[in-house]
C-alpha cells in the first residue's frame, strides 16, 4: 500500500483498492515477532526489512502460505513457498 500512496492515490481510492486485492491480515503476535528477529541473521544480506520478516514468520506459522513479493532475491531463502508479482 506505501506504493500506492507514493503515487498520489486519495485515502478512499487506497481503501477501495485495498479492499479488492481480500488479503488477510493478521496481527503480529510474540511467537511471530520471535521468529522474525531470528530470521535477521539468515536474511541481513538480502535486505530484509523487519515488515519482510513479519511476513516470512507469518507463513511459516501457517504452514504452507505462500509468500507474495515482487524480491527475487528472496529465492535464497529456504524454507518458505514464494509467489513472485514481478
Amino acid at each position: 500500500m506505501s506504493k500506492v500512496y507514493e503515487r498520489g492515490t486519495s485515502d478512499s481510492d487506497a481503501r477501495t483498492l485495498w479492499a479488492a486485492l481480500k488479503i488477510d491480515v493478521h496481527p503480529l503476535s510474540e511467537s511471530q515477532a520471535d521468529a522474525a528477529a531470528r530470521l535477521r541473521p539468515v536474511t541481513r544480506s538480502l535486505g530484509l526489512s523487519l515488515g519482510d520478516r513479519c511476513c516470512l514468520a507469518l507463513a511459516s506459522e501457517l504452514k504452507g502460505a505462500s509468500v507474495v513479493t515482487a524480491d527475487r532475491a528472496w529465492k535464497a531463502i529456504k524454507g518458505f513457498r514464494f509467489t513472485f508479482v514481478r
